[in-house]
């Protein structure tokens, strides 16, 4: 009888715990979503400046290949 009544007076505070518990739970999801939301933006903006510098890359080296037909082209210095 007296784990009974243990029992019973713990009963609050292990309802305390899981309400604590499943108010933590139910906001960690949605800050989940948004961290989620706001990588996926974040890893498109790389992606979309890293396409960026890989054209200008290519630009560049097809100006230094041209510079250097030039420069070593006897007709033209």
């Amino acid at each position: 009888m007296n784990e009974f009544n243990n029992v019973q007076a713990a009963l609050p505070v292990a309802g305390g715990f899981l309400a604590s518990a499943g108010r933590a739970f139910a906001l960690a999801i949605p800050l989940c979503v948004v961290a989620m939301v706001v990588s996926f933006f974040a890893a498109r903006k790389r992606r979309r400046a890293f396409r960026r510098l890989t054209q200008q890359v290519h630009e560049l080296t097809a100006e230094v290949a041209e510079l250097k037909r030039l420069v070593g082209d006897p007709v033209r210095v």
